[in-house]
């Protein structure tokens, strides 16, 4: 396939090249031509028709695999005698990489190479060559080399460009020919659909459908949700990842995502997010307690079904009952494993829950699934009065880690009476109001769940 034309080189650009760099080449042409009883070569004035252009079967480089681009000579003719050339070609080094430069003896016998190079810092790429006696001129059409490549970037239509051309004949005169520009495109490599699920207790295992044609794949991780990838945690060769002694630190949440990439380093997209995150469940020896905590992640995959039961089966030993703040009614309803199917109610990603334990449940409950697209966690309020204000149920959004105090929350989400927050020692919420001293504005954290007192001024929804 043919690139499509540009415009032709500028004349007064060509005539601005310095005419040493090209003596020394044209001299050693002359030199090499000298063949007895051959008519020397005239100088060639007129455009003649021909060109140098490139081709490639196709112009589109797909993740990791690499694309032949071909250097064309066409239409020389007979009497111009064509006996060496100088090509020299730019490309953009964030974008594309040259990984091998072959001459080709299609038109041009490469009898004496004066340049092969190419520089990928620099964007270059420069074949320089010439035939030697006894070996007659050449004339028509024929590949004079191929430059393979690789992708370092993604880009569309990125510009591949004729920098410098000399065609010469056997006197050293330069043959006109226009050089055709061209383009190629990158598409970077698929992004893997990345699962988690837990291991064992202290070990999280990533696992991913495998990525056709990659080298490998960079593990990225964070303690925030939506960070942005920097130098990778890890790097694996197999679509499998277990992140040992991950799991359950209350203190430090744990986020991941994978990109796929080739042997040079270039990367697909960040895969989706998936995390892991750690609540303390205290216990009593002979006794039950409520613990309090939120759904911040997508854990549909993990808990079966997304209900009541569901999260009962998930937490295991020790768990008697599951209960869920009714706005509506300022009051909560709880779901047993010995409560009729209907009562079962529905998980909502967001929400906060209450869970009554006993002395057999395990200390840490782990939680594992995608992380929510970034701004999708909303939480619709009912909404009290100047005199009387509505309790509503929350888990702070993961993204908002600029809300540390409780103060913070009230001033973010505007009609706030108070913040509650549960108190597992005294089993009865902690509360802050605004007012009083400052110790009992106590510390939130994204992730964890806290009850919001509204009055009339709150808005109907948040964030």
């Amino acid at each position: 396939m043919i690139f499509r034309r540009r415009n032709r080189e500028d004349s007064h650009d060509r005539a601005k090249r310095p005419f040493w760099l090209l003596v020394p080449f044209l001299l050693t042409i002359w030199l090499l031509s000298i063949v007895p009883g051959l008519q020397p070569a005239q100088p060639v004035t007129a455009d003649n028709g021909t060109t140098i252009t490139l081709e490639s079967a196709v112009t589109e480089i797909n993740g990791c695999e690499t694309l032949d681009l071909y250097i064309r000579i066409n239409d020389v003719p007979v009497e111009a005698n064509l006996y060496g050339a100088d090509v020299r070609l730019a490309f953009d080094p964030t974008v594309l990489e040259v990984v091998a430069l072959e001459e080709l003896d299609d038109l041009l016998k490469p009898d004496w190479i004066v340049r092969k190079e190419f520089d990928n810092d620099a964007g270059t790429v420069w074949l320089a060559w010439t035939q030697k006696n006894p070996t007659p001129p050449a004339s028509g059409s024929g590949y004079f080399a191929r430059v393979t490549f690789l992708a370092r970037g993604t880009q569309v239509s990125s510009p591949v460009t004729f920098s410098y051309t000399k065609l010469a004949n056997t006197n050293g005169f330069e043959i006109p020919a226009t050089a055709v520009n061209g383009s190629l495109t990158t598409i970077a490599p698929a992004a893997p659909a990345v699962g988690i699920e837990i291991l064992n207790p202290t070990t999280p295992r990533l696992s991913w459908t495998a990525v056709s044609g990659v080298d490998g794949y960079n593990i990225y991780r964070d303690t925030y949700a939506y960070f942005t990838p920097d130098l990778p945690y890890d790097t694996v060769t197999t679509p499998e990842y277990d992140d040992d002694d991950a799991l359950g630190d209350i203190a430090d949440n744990y986020f991941y995502v994978i990109r796929s990439a080739c042997v040079n380093g270039f990367e697909s997209d960040i895969s989706n997010r998936v995390g892991e995150f750690d609540y303390p469940l205290a216990t009593v020896i002979n006794s039950n307690l409520f613990n309090m905590i939120g759904l911040p992640l997508d854990s549909t995959a993990s808990i079966v079904p997304f209900q009541a039961s569901g999260l009962i089966s998930y937490v295991g030993d020790g768990i008697e009952q599951v209960l869920k703040w009714d706005s509506a009614l300022q009051g909560y309803e709880g779901y047993d494993i010995f409560s009729p199917g209907f009562l079962n109610f529905p998980l909502t990603i967001g929400q906060a829950y209450l869970l009554e334990t006993d002395s057999e449940v395990s200390t840490v409950l782990t939680l594992v699934g995608n992380v929510p697209a970034q701004g999708s966690v909303t939480f619709d309020f009912i909404i009290g009065s100047a005199s009387a204000c509505a309790f509503n149920s929350l888990t702070i959004p993961l993204d908002r880690t600029d809300i540390a105090l409780a103060s913070d929350l009230m001033a973010n989400i505007t009609g706030v009476d108070q913040v509650l927050t549960w108190n597992v020692f005294l089993q009865g919420y902690d509360s802050y109001d605004g007012s009083g001293p400052s110790f009992l504005n106590f510390p939130v954290r994204a992730g964890h769940p806290y009850l919001v007192c509204l009055n009339n001024m709150a808005p109907a929804s948040w964030p």
